[in-house]
Parts: C-alpha cells; structure tokens; sequence
C-alpha cells in the first residue's frame, strides 16, 4: 500500500506547494443491531458456576486466605472469579469443564476450609414468549385452538383457558406461550384468525410478585433486611413458628388479626400489598399514555368521545345562533379527543373544556362566511 504523499505540486497561481492532509484510514462499519462486529473473534464460553456452601467464616472474611486454601485444595482447577453471595457461601467461576469436574469432586474437611459442599447452579429458563388473544368463546377447547395455530404456520408450546380469580369461571381470554420471538411479533401484528373471524392479541404481563416477610410476616421486604421482632406464620404471636403446636393453635393472622395464617391470599393485607404492586409496576409508553375516558361522561358515547364533543360544539353553537359547517364541528371534535387521549388530560378537564369550548375561531370563520355570502 502507498504511503500518501504530504505535498504535491499545485498550480502556478496557488504556489508552489500544497499541503494535503493524511486520512485515517476508515473504520469496517456495521449495524448498531448486530450483536457483533464483523470479523470478531468468536467469544469464549464458559462452563455454569459451582456454588460452595458450609466454608469457614473466617475463611469468608479474608479472600487472600480463601483463594489460598482453594488453590490448595484443588490445584488441577482454573478459577476466572469467586464472588461471595448473602447466604455465607462463595460462586466459583472455572475456566473450562475439567475445572468444573474438578470443584464438584468432594472437598476436606478442616478447620481453616471449614465443611465445603459443592454443587452446581442452576441454569436460568428464558422467559416465556406469552400473549393474550381476546373474545375466544369458552366453549372453544383449548386442543382446538392448538390444532388452528399450527395449521397458520405457529409452534405453541402453551394454549391455556385463564380462569376468573373473582367467579372461578372460564374467561373470553387464552393464553398462549410461542416458540420465539419472531411468532410472538407477527402473532400480535396479525392477530389470531379463527373461523374468518379476527381476534385481537395482547402481550400476556405477570401478575406482580409479592414480597412477604418470613420473620414478622410483614409486606414489601425479605427477612435478609428485617430489623423487626419474629411473629409466627400461623399464630402473630412473637415466637418462631417452630414452638407453635399446629393442633392446639388457633389460626391468627399477624398482619389483620383475622382467623387465618399470614399466608392467606384472601387477608385484606395481602390484596392492599397486591394492589400496591400493581400500582408500582413498570408500565409501557402506550399504557402509561392510555386514558380511561371519565364516569361523567354517557356509557353510551364512550367508545366515540369524538361524536360526543361533536354534539356538544353543535349544542353550543345553536345557543349563540351560528351555523358552521359539519365537518368542521368534527375537525374540532377530533381536536378535543386528541387532547383526551394524546395530551394525557384528565377527564375532569376535558369535561369543563367540552362545556364551554373556545369557539372564537369557528365563529370568526361563520362571520367571514356570512360576510363572504353578503357581498357576493
């Protein structure tokens, strides 16, 4: 490859030499999409950690001494990391599957090591790829709905009927678990047609997890960060669980005093700590935005806001005797529900605008009209 050259000769009437600048040389480009650049070396992988529990906590509390008494207690095995975890046990890291093998064979037992018990985590499952499909009448079995996804080219893994918590009873709603990603996306971009007929298809969200407390029975934290006193499961007195006699106990839940243990999912505790949870779930851009319209407004225009406010502007209108034109009473009207269902206002708000609407435009444009009508 040439070098490029620094100077080079120039016409006559610029001088008699130019400077060029040196161009780096330019960079392979590749898609911000791709996991990867191109021509990368492929990335190592790495066997599953080995958890070891029952060391020493004096070993635990000196990581020069522990990486020392392992070494020494295992030297055939490579180790990349050990982290601590908050159970007083240690995550090992080996490099490759003969280390691996090596850390799960049994280990001594001393003083300074302490009583090591080996063994392997276990691998994550990736999440399921679930969604929702709308207005399946529940005499559909299930079988059948599995029969028609994959005769439209889908892998279900999961055709499940959801059941009602509150009645108990079969709902218009299926859940559906796909193989991939892939499905999941054209499944929701198409919907699921049956029998000619199109069926609407949401993303299938977890109900919020509930964090109770094992020691005081309490919501929203784990016994790891408890600083209160211990309240039994079954009982609310202050003892451990273990000293209660099951038999001889009456039921009495530490949390609302009811007749039940603190594990009932019907306690009003436990409803008010799943509705928090639910409160405080992450939302969607579309969801956070969504807005449900206003109880002041008709059951039977809320699913066309547009039409309400349009006879709302023409009620208006008729009471300052000015005519406009209809379409654009329903230009406005659009204009209102886009504030409705864009701008994130408040039903409240978009009800006192809709009673007295700013129609100085409208009737700047119904007076230029008749003005226009007059002189022609």
């Amino acid at each position: 490859m040439e070098e490029p050259e620094i100077f080079r000769a120039a016409p006559e009437d610029e001088g008699e030499f130019q400077v060029v600048r040196r161009k780096a040389p330019k960079r392979a480009k590749f898609s911000s999409n791709d996991s990867e650049p191109p021509n990368s070396p492929p990335r190592q992988s790495y066997p599953q950690p080995i958890i070891v529990t029952g060391i020493a906590q004096e070993a635990l509390n000196n990581p020069i001494k522990l990486a020392r008494l392992i070494e020494k207690e295992k030297p055939n095995a490579t180790i990349r990391d050990i982290k601590s975890t908050k159970n007083n046990a240690i995550l090992i890291f080996p490099i490759d599957p003969h280390s691996a093998n090596a850390l799960l064979q049994p280990w001594t037992q001393n003083s300074q090591l302490g009583n090591p018990k080996p063994r392997i985590t276990q691998q994550r499952e990736a999440p399921a790829i679930a969604v929702v499909v709308c207005g399946i009448n529940p005499q559909i079995s299930d079988q059948e709905i599995t029969t028609e996804l994959k005769d439209q080219g889908y892998n279900p893994k999961l055709v499940k009927r959801l059941i009602s918590k509150e009645t108990q009873k079969k709902t218009w709603k299926l859940k559906i678990i796909l193989e991939d990603i892939t499905e999941k996306n054209q499944l929701m971009k198409e919907g699921l047609i049956l029998g000619y007929q199109k069926h609407r298809v949401e993303n299938y969200k977890e109900p919020p997890t509930i964090i109770q407390c094992f020691k005081c029975q309490s919501f929203g934290h784990t016994y790891h960060n408890c600083s209160s006193a211990s309240k039994c499961l079954r009982c609310g007195e202050e003892h451990n669980i273990k000293i209660v006699k099951k038999k001889k106990s009456k039921k009495k839940c530490a949390n609302c005093q009811g007749d039940h243990i603190a594990m009932y999912k019907g306690c009003p505790a436990y409803q008010k700590a799943r509705l928090e949870a639910k409160e405080t779930t992450p939302k969607t851009y579309a969801e956070a935005t969504k807005i449900q319209i206003t109880n002041k407004l008709p059951k039977t225009e809320k699913t066309n806001i547009t039409l309400f406010c349009a006879e709302l502007i023409r009620a208006c209108l008729t009471k300052v005797n000015i005519s406009i034109r209809s379409s654009d009473i329903l230009s406005y009207a659009s204009h209102l529900a886009m504030i409705h269902f864009n701008l994130n206002v408040k039903g409240e708000e978009l009800f006192e605008i809709i009673k007295n609407p700013p129609l100085d435009e409208a009737v700047d444009r119904a007076k230029k009209q008749a003005t226009e009508a007059t002189n022609g």
